[in-house]
């Protein structure tokens, strides 16, 4: 009968044996040299993996260099292939736990449960992604018929107010801009455990770079997904614009902001969607001296403070967007920004700002939709002696979770 290193030892060379792993590729002598650190119960780092294995040198940066992560994917691919065909009645699997650089032996089971735990993180988003695509571009197709009915009606008005105007009739290409959530992960191995961390503070990864030097975190740690989430509510948002922005003459793209460039900036009409955080370089075109958004962390509290303080002709006024979580009266606030300002070469910036998705959804259904935004206007026109074209207007939204219920105008300045 054999030991345990024994047992373990054929398992590996069952493996390395087989033509899934011996033919091309790293795999047959990174699997070893993760089995010889099981041996001697070291937990390698990913610059001594890209040393040893990858033939890297000492400097090697595996916060800029991704090729030990993705070779490590790619290995686990390799695994599940393997047991999904010849290595499917093995007793004792070889496993490699997901954020870890590490191999386990673990006794061979067929449960769902068991088998999703080693799909990837990657790999869920990218389905996850795909089917909300594909959700979200079977609806658009439905509703084909009915915008195209209902195109030249939305044009005419989009043509004649002072939110629109200037987009529809101009020929310069208009570029939708989603405020994207920056996003990485930390992986604490004392915890057996990894997370997805959003931060206010951090939303590009020179900033990310900046706190962890500032902090001494461990950067081999702390890694970048390859990928940023997209708010949810940007489909209905989108939907809503090109309702009203589809029959002008102008070509719509649609970016996120951490890819517009200063051609875009120079040449394009600009509207913008999406959290006071996520603005980025664009945020040198939004004016500041009237509102001003802060967001104020409390230890032990769910969720930050945030405010919007505003600060003009004689006003000063703070507003608290307030979070409530009572099942039976969850009705939260946000606060809107729109404003309208003259961009640098001839062009326009309009950006619709909030701290919640709340807030967006239910300002650009005014904005878009011809008798939500009558009523709109009728509510400024009784703030403000006169609206001009460029301008900045504060929206009070209240509502459950992303439903609005109620909405107000809470100010409205003219911008010369």
């Amino acid at each position: 009968m054999l030991d345990e290193k024994s047992e373990r030892e054929v398992v590996l060379k069952k493996i390395l044996n087989d033509p899934i792993f011996s033919t091309g590729g790293p795999y047959q002598q990174l699997l070893q040299y993760l089995f010889k650190c099981y041996q001697e119960n070291h937990l390698p780092t990913e610059t001594e993996i890209a040393i040893n294995v990858f033939d890297k040198k000492e400097d090697f940066n595996p916060f800029e260099d991704t090729l030990v992560r993705v070779n490590f994917y790619r290995l686990r691919k390799k695994l599940d292939e393997y047991y999904n065909g010849p290595g499917k009645d093995d007793s004792i699997r070889l496993v490699i736990p997901k954020g870890h650089h590490t191999i386990e032996f673990t006794a061979n089971s067929s449960s769902t449960i068991q088998w999703i735990t080693k799909v990837s993180l990657q790999k869920v988003i990218i389905i996850s992604t795909f089917l909300f695509l594909l959700i979200i571009g079977l609806y658009l197709w439905s509703q084909n018929r009915e915008l195209k009915k209902t195109l030249i009606a939305q044009n005419n008005f989009a043509s004649k107010n002072i939110i629109w105007s200037d987009f529809v009739n101009s020929d310069l290409k208009i570029s939708i801009v989603i405020g994207e959530l920056f996003s990485f992960y930390i992986n604490k191995e004392e915890y057996n455990h990894e997370w997805l961390i959003r931060d206010d503070q951090i939303n590009s990864y020179e900033e990310l770079h900046s706190f962890i030097e500032e902090k001494g975190l461990d950067q081999s740690n702390i890694y970048l997904p390859g990928w940023d989430i997209i708010p949810k509510s940007s489909a209905s948002n989108l939907l809503n614009l090109y309702n009203v922005l589809g029959g002008s003459n102008s070509k719509l793209e649609v970016k996120i902001t951490s890819e517009v460039t200063l051609e875009n900036i120079r040449e394009n009409n600009i509207i913008y969607i999406g959290h006071f955080h996520n603005l980025k370089h664009l945020i040198n075109y939004l004016p500041n001296k009237i509102f001003n958004p802060s967001t104020k962390y409390i230890p032990n509290k769910r969720h930050p403070e945030r405010h919007i303080r505003v600060t003009a002709a004689g006003i000063d006024t703070l507003y608290q967007v307030i979070f409530q979580y009572d099942q039976i009266a969850a009705l939260n606030s946000d606060y809107v920004l729109v404003s309208k300002v003259p961009g640098p070469n001839d062009n326009i910036f309009l950006f619709i700002v909030s701290f919640l998705p709340l807030g967006r959804l239910e300002t650009i259904k005014m904005l878009t939709h011809y008798n939500l935004y009558s009523q709109l206007i009728s509510e400024i026109q009784l703030i403000s002696e006169k609206i001009t074209p460029f301008f900045e207007l504060l929206i009070e939204v209240k509502g459950y979770e992303e439903k609005g219920f109620e909405s107000r105008v809470k100010h409205f300045f003219p911008l010369p």
